[in-house]
């Protein structure tokens, strides 16, 4: 399944499926390390207000405007949701007597 980076959640890993390289902003972030088979974080996600993403990418934060994200298509490698809830189901709660 393969989705934008903008409907990541935040705290969410994916690789990088594909990033379309037609504008000078996307060339730039592909300049930044941003390409297919990079896993990325979503830190920040605001496509209303500030019209901005922030990723990380190899520990280096990189912020762009909402409009390009619809140009980075993901896989989510597991969602920061689904751990959390895997956590509550199944991990082992050290119960004392």
């Amino acid at each position: 399944m393969t989705i934008p980076v903008n409907e990541m959640y935040v705290g969410e890993t994916a690789e990088v499926a594909s990033i379309d390289a037609a504008s000078p902003e996307i060339r730039r972030l592909r300049g930044m390390g941003v390409r297919e088979g990079t896993l990325l974080d979503l830190l920040h996600c605001d496509p209303v207000a500030l019209k901005k993403v922030v990723i990380s990418v190899d520990n280096a934060k990189i912020a762009f405007h909402s409009d390009l994200a619809a140009h980075i298509v993901v896989r989510p490698i597991k969602s920061f949701f689904e751990s959390i809830r895997s956590q509550a189901y199944y991990d082992s709660l050290a119960i004392k007597d």
